[in-house]
């Protein structure tokens, strides 16, 4: 089973996220290469960052999310200019 839980165009690309229950992680497909470094963070809603991580695969870069508590998540992706160039609303639920 997946669920599509977010998608925003950028540079004629659709990024998406999306998860799994094989391996309960969230997926993002679709970034461009010519985006530069990029960092991916998992935020809860009180602005914790719970998750943070340097994307090494911007085609395909998939996040453990087993070890957060059931809730509400922003997952943010940023440029090395730390500008967000994708923003999205997941939901773990057990």
């Amino acid at each position: 089973m997946i669920w599509n839980i977010g998608s925003i165009a950028i540079d004629i690309v659709i990024l998406t996220t999306y998860k799994t229950d094989r391996c309960n992680c969230v997926t993002l497909e679709g970034l461009s290469k010519d985006q530069g470094a990029l960092k991916l963070e998992v935020v809860d809603v009180l602005g914790k960052t719970v998750v943070s991580e340097t994307i090494t695969n911007p085609e395909k870069q998939s996040i453990s999310i087993s070890g957060l508590i059931q809730g509400v998540y922003i997952v943010k992706v940023s440029n090395e200019k730390r500008q967000v160039v994708f923003q999205s609303k997941i939901i773990k639920q057990d």
